[in-house]
Order: structure tokens, then sequence, then C-alpha cells
């Protein structure tokens, strides 16, 4: 993403083995880093939304354990890491992935090694999802754009749905409160919460297909054992 056109991540290495986040409680209206140290920040930073979004906090875990192996790579120091940030977001599906992911290649290594092995595996994860993101941004982009030229139906609403919230006051008086620096442009096509039967097409990162199960395999066809394993979901 650019900030005052300036390339920015939402989480990266600073300084001597420290990681630096955008603290996400804070926007849209402050933007404030915040260095993490050690396990405990990392913990904290998940656990109070400072980091949010899936993949974002199955980053930040995986700095987590890093963070965490400083000073102490045993198996006894990586597997207390590990409970930490397990616990943080117990829902969470990325967090548990990045672990289970963090846990096989950190093992796999002495313990001398082990923590630039975690290190290289963070900044790797973080690759991976940024790639990801582009991905599909660039295929989704392709579909907005046949919306904006007319060659395919569009439904805009108001873009006041995408930049105020209604909300009770203390007083029990409902106010709408802007959430967005003053300026964004904004844009809001209808993606609403849409039943699945009119659902007629799928954005991945490796491209747009059908919205089935034949259609998801068609891309990701190394998940075809997986899908019958699941019983074909």
């Amino acid at each position: 993403m650019l900030v005052d056109g300036q390339p920015m991540r939402t989480i990266w290495p600073s300084g001597d083995r420290s990681v630096a986040i955008i603290d996400q409680t804070r926007l849209p209206h402050e933007l404030i880093m915040v260095e993490l140290k050690t396990l405990d920040d990392a913990a904290h930073a998940i656990n109070t939304m400072q980091v949010r979004g899936a993949p974002l906090i199955g980053a930040t875990a995986a700095y987590g354990l890093a963070l965490a192996l400083k000073n102490d790579s045993s198996d006894a120091s990586l597997d207390h890491a590990i409970r930490v940030l397990a616990a943080t977001r117990p829902t969470a599906i990325n967090l548990r992935w990045a672990l289970d992911r963090a846990q096989c290649e950190i093992r796999r290594h002495r313990p001398g090694d082990r923590v630039p092995a975690a290190w290289r595996l963070a900044a790797a994860i973080c690759d991976e999802d940024v790639d990801i993101n582009r991905t599909l941004g660039q295929h989704g982009l392709t579909i907005v754009r046949a919306a904006d030229n007319g060659t395919k139906p569009v439904n805009q609403r108001d873009v006041g749905e995408v930049t105020h919230v209604s909300g009770r006051l203390s007083d029990g008086r409902i106010e709408s409160v802007q959430v967005t620096p003053e300026g964004s442009p904004a844009a809001n096509y209808a993606f609403d919460v849409t039943p699945a039967r009119l659902v007629t097409g799928l954005i991945t990162e490796r491209g747009v297909c059908a919205a089935s199960r034949d259609g998801l395999l068609g891309l990701f066809p190394e998940r075809r054992m997986v899908a019958g394993r699941d019983g074909g979901t």
C-alpha cells in the first residue's frame, strides 16, 4: 500500500531483531507505528487487535516465534511461544496455520540455527501474502474495469455506507460517524451478503472461476485429494 506516496507494509523487521507494525486501533485518523521486541509484545498486538485481518495475524504470530527464540531457541521455548500465541485468538485460522507451519519448519533445524530460520520463514509468509493480495487485486480489477466500462451490469451504492457507520451515543441519540480520513475517495459496489445460489464466480489469487467445487479445483488441482478426504467440501 502507499502512505503519502511511499510504499509501506503493515508489519516489517525493524532494528536489531525487532518488528514494527502499524497500530490499527489508531486508524484511520492517526498513523502510529509500534515496535514489537518480545513474544509478549507480539501476543499483545494480536490480542488487542493492533494487528487485524487473518493473514496479518498469522504473519505476526510467525514473527512472534522469531522474537521468542532470540534468547532461547530450545524445544521448550518454542512450545511455550506456540501456546502463548495460539491462546490470543483461538478461532483465527491463519494464526493456527502459521504456527503449525512455523513449528514444522523450525523443528527441522538445530537450536543454534533456529533463529535465522524463524526470521526467514516469517518474512516468507509476509511476502507470500503480499503476492496473493496483489494477484487477487489484479484479477478483481478486470471485473471492476469491465463494470466501469459498461460491459457488465454493476450496482453502485451510496459511498456513505463505506465512509460512515451509525451508532448510539451515551445519551441515546443515533449518529453517523466518519471512519475514513477526510478527502479519501470511496466506491461502494454492491458486495452484499448474497445467497450462495446467486454467486456465479469467485476471485482468487489464481484467477476467476465458477462458484463451484469443480471451478475451484480447476484452479487448485492440488486440493483435489484433500477435498475428496473431506467429503467433497
